[in-house]
């Protein structure tokens, strides 16, 4: 019976998907029914999302006042959401967006569980205006401190021209440094922004996904977990033979 049980855990262990990625926090600004906020204008914007999928928020720097919003919404877009649960409603307040030359600086914060899991992923959907933020710098946090840049992405190549989501396409960024994040019960994951050069200008965000592979270790589990119902499975039905 032993060497059943370490066959059955060996094979749930090599057969489990070795790169099979889990949408652990993402943001629509649309879908509220998994208990997310939907995005709402200036001055009616909030200043912390609960993420609509998964477990995460993201806290803003910033104001809604009407006069000079740093936070408002705008139409939003269906990149970035094959393969996810992700709403594809594109008008309305469906987007977050970041406004106004004087939050060039802030920086957004998003937090997320990484217990289990490893090989963090970010990818998301972005829009800009012709004044607005020409560059966007990303970061980590185990502490909610002291951040550490690990990728930079520059809407129109930084060039401040208008650019559309279409334009965009999928932004993935480059998380290769954020192996120290890995199995992190709270990470913190930043957004700086930058170049913007009037009141009017901004950046939409939208579609931000976090993803993420179990662990060797869950697996193991999980793999243990499958070899225990087939054992008691089948010690049941050889107690009623």
């Amino acid at each position: 019976m032993k060497k059943i049980v370490t066959a059955i855990v060996l094979a749930a262990a090599l057969s489990a998907p070795a790169h099979a990625q889990t949408l652990l926090a993402g943001w629509d600004f649309q879908t509220t029914t998994t208990g997310g906020t939907a995005g709402q204008a200036a001055p009616s914007s909030p200043l912390v999302y609960v993420a609509n999928f998964g477990t995460g928020s993201l806290y803003l720097d910033g104001t809604s006042a009407a006069s000079s919003p740093q936070v408002t919404a705008f139409g939003g877009s269906d990149v970035n959401t094959a393969g996810t649960p992700f709403s594809t409603v594109t008008s309305g307040a469906s987007a977050l967006a970041l406004a106004n030359s004087s939050a060039n600086g802030n920086r957004i914060v998003f937090t997320l569980n990484m217990t289990g899991y490893e090989d963090l992923a970010i990818s998301y959907a972005t829009q800009s205006t012709n004044t607005g933020f020409s560059l966007q710098t990303w970061s980590y946090s185990t502490d909610g401190v002291s951040f550490s840049d690990f990728a930079t992405f520059a809407p129109g190549g930084g060039s401040g021209g208008t650019v559309s989501f279409a334009t965009n396409g999928i932004v993935t960024l480059d998380t290769s440094a954020l192996s120290i994040v890995d199995g992190q019960p709270t990470v913190f994951v930043g957004v700086t922004f930058s170049g913007a050069t009037a009141t009017a200008g901004n950046n939409r965000l939208d579609n931000i996904a976090f993803t993420a592979i179990p662990e060797p270790s869950t697996y193991l589990l999980l793999g243990l977990g499958t070899a225990f119902m087939i054992w008691n499975l089948r010690r049941r039905r050889s107690a009623q033979a």
